[in-house]
């Protein structure tokens, strides 16, 4: 097993908690280049004027307990919607660390409703902030 991974990995969960064994196997698989070439090679300026440009509505999730990002600034959120028309919808899911997909279902459920409806404002989850772009 990656140690760096494995270190990564701890500052997220618990050992007893359910998702680090399922984690785990997945860290076992990883080739440690892999994050360390990802981190070595990330912009986040690149990334935010990428996602700023995109022509199609947006779901950003994120737990709010993620130890590792946390949830962006609000002047963040409005980089990204400044000069669009385009309909952007940051969910922050509370309790939620840093692999959404893994630990909770709400998850599920807006990544259903976003790909399956024409109207983001009918996504229904608590806590969550509707933005359209000024």
């Amino acid at each position: 097993v990656s140690k760096p991974l494995e270190t990564l990995l701890g500052r997220c969960y618990r050992r007893s908690d359910d998702v680090y064994a399922k984690l785990m196997v997945d860290v076992a698989k990883t080739d440690v280049r892999a994050p360390q070439a990802l981190a070595a090679s990330h912009d986040s300026g690149v990334l935010l004027d990428t996602l700023r440009l995109l022509p199609l509505p947006l779901v950003a999730v994120h737990g709010d307990e993620d130890p590792l990002f946390p949830p962006p600034p609000e002047d963040i959120w409005n980089y990204l919607t400044s000069d669009s028309d385009r309909v952007f919808l940051p969910i922050l899911l509370p309790g939620v660390r840093h692999f959404p997909m893994l630990e909770d279902e709400r998850f599920y459920r807006v990544a259903g409703d976003f790909l399956e409806m024409s109207d983001l404002g009918k996504i229904e989850i608590r806590e969550r902030w509707r933005r359209r772009a000024r």
